[in-house]
């Protein structure tokens, strides 16, 4: 039986963070048309537009986190009868929380003196905001009752949809096609969802019930929107002190780095359900076993595969497909760089979460952040520009993986020497990915005239070499044999 619990949550595993890789690819093509499309100006405002989604999203208080996962504890409990009353709260509250923000935004919009792109801009993303309320309480039901076979198809359709409309009208009406292809996107998806997911909702209302599901869920919440503020507000900072071409460019790699971080962040939405129904049953430290050191091992000797990939071939890639975003060449490395620590990260929110340990790791965070925007403004007023910008994001996502961990440590009691033992070997793909990547762009640079040549050797040197070193690492983590190709394959295509 454990065998198969295991087969079943590394299948959902693979077949999700897939569905995300593979919707993230036409994502990334998609994400790099529109800046072929747009100018650095308008690709920074449309850029800036999407943060409201993005920090509205949180406006449910933490009851819908809290809802994400009780109802899995209560199915293991065998009180699945308070569910009910659970979700058309959450539903009735959330609806209600969601068109007041609306209101204010309408206002905002239509007194604030914007021009119409700006206006109009502001108006649509007050409409997709009540859309992806509920797009986004379904999502949550799906995660909390396991549903990742649904929630892949339907990672596929809001992919397609987006890719599809956003080309046919990007290409005619600009940032209005844009604006348009949003609408029709989250209108489809919910048609879709309506009819392949029917919910019944009692329409119970308890407040109390409301109450509690913040008192549990709001520092989940918090938790959660000081990761988003970590990694959105350095466009904000530009926004204010730069401009919006500044923007646009500081976009260009932050589109990078949001496809870098799906996967890790795809397989953290199977384990923290299946997290949440064993932690009653098993040893904590089972527990961490499980949930933490396996999932940073895999991702620290797997990642480094698409970040040095990424690495050899953007300098050349860049100028190629996107001359207007040359200048985002250097922080795109940078940043990718970040990506690293920051998926490593992304593991400890469960274990966080399943110890309530929310307010401490949030105090943490919040700390990380002023540091980050403190470095920022003293980089930008010095000169250093968005490269600056880049380099405190790739310092706070170190900073912000080295706090949570050793939160951890402290609050599990682990002796210093035994956690370092567990951790620094972290830094050794790390090491020998920056290593590998820098010496052999600086060797075949030199030896090969041809750019293209120069990189199409490099990547295969470094692929090679991280093959060879995965295979050594095999030997001392047995659960990385779990992940190679043809296994992942079986797991995603069964018989």
């Amino acid at each position: 039986m454990a065998k198969l619990k295991a087969d079943t949550l590394m299948g959902n595993i693979a077949r999700y963070s897939i569905s995300h890789f593979i919707t993230k690819i036409l994502g990334a093509v998609y994400g790099f048309i529109k800046p072929r499309m747009l100018s650095p100006e308008l690709y920074g405002l449309w850029n800036l537009l999407n943060l409201i989604p993005t920090y509205t999203s949180y406006i449910h208080l933490g009851s819908r986190s809290a809802m994400q996962y009780i109802i899995p504890y209560n199915n293991g409990r065998d009180e699945a009868f308070k569910n009910d009353e659970i979700k058309s709260t959450v539903m009735l509250s959330t609806f209600v929380l969601n068109m007041a923000v609306a209101l204010i935004i309408v206002i905002t919009a239509l007194t604030g003196k914007f021009d119409i792109t700006v206006t109009a801009g502001l108006l649509v993303m007050v409409a997709a905001l009540i859309m992806k309320w509920y797009q986004e309480f379904i999502l949550s039901l799906l995660k909390a009752y396991q549903n990742f076979r649904l929630l892949t198809s339907l990672n596929y359709l809001m992919t397609l949809l987006t890719v599809s409309f956003g080309i046919a009208l990007l290409f005619i009406w600009g940032i209005y096609g844009l604006y348009m292809s949003l609408l029709l996107t989250c209108v489809i998806v919910i048609l879709y969802i309506r009819k392949t997911y029917p919910i019944n909702i009692s329409w119970q209302y308890n407040s109390s019930v409301f109450v509690d599901l913040v008192r549990k869920g709001f520092p989940i919440m918090i938790f959660n929107f000081s990761s988003i503020l970590l990694n959105t507000f350095d466009r904000i900072l530009i926004s204010h002190f730069l401009d919006m071409k500044q923007v646009g460019y500081y976009s260009f790699s932050v589109t990078v780095f949001t496809f870098m971080i799906q996967i890790p962040g795809a397989a953290r939405e199977v384990m923290e359900p299946e997290l949440m129904y064993e932690v009653s049953s098993q040893s904590k430290e089972q527990i961490l076993d499980d949930f933490l050191f396996k999932p940073l091992v895999t991702t620290a000797w797997y990642l480094p595969f698409m970040i040095g990939t990424l690495l050899i071939m953007i300098p050349v890639a860049t100028p190629f497909l996107f001359p207007k975003y040359i200048n985002g060449i250097v922080p795109a490395q940078i940043v990718i760089l970040g990506s690293y620590f920051f998926s490593l990260s992304v593991f400890t929110r469960g274990i966080i979460i399943s110890n309530n340990w929310q307010v401490q790791a949030v105090m943490l965070m919040a700390a990380v952040l002023v540091v980050s925007i403190i470095l920022n403004i003293v980089g930008i007023k010095a000169g250093y520009g968005i490269s600056g910008v880049a380099c405190v994001s790739s310092v706070s996502c170190f900073l912000l993986f080295s706090a949570l961990s050793t939160m951890i440590a402290i609050k599990y009691d682990i002796p210093c020497r035994i956690w370092l033992k567990r951790m620094l070997p972290l830094l050794i793909p790390f090491s020998v990915m920056c290593t590998a990547v820098f010496s052999l762009r600086y060797v075949f640079t030199h030896a090969v005239t041809n750019p293209y040549i120069s990189v199409a050797l490099s990547l295969i040197v470094y692929l090679a070499l991280m093959t060879l070193l995965i295979a050594a690492a095999e030997k001392k983590y047995q659960h990385l044999k779990a992940l190679s190709i043809m296994r992942v394959l079986h797991k995603v295509f069964p018989k």
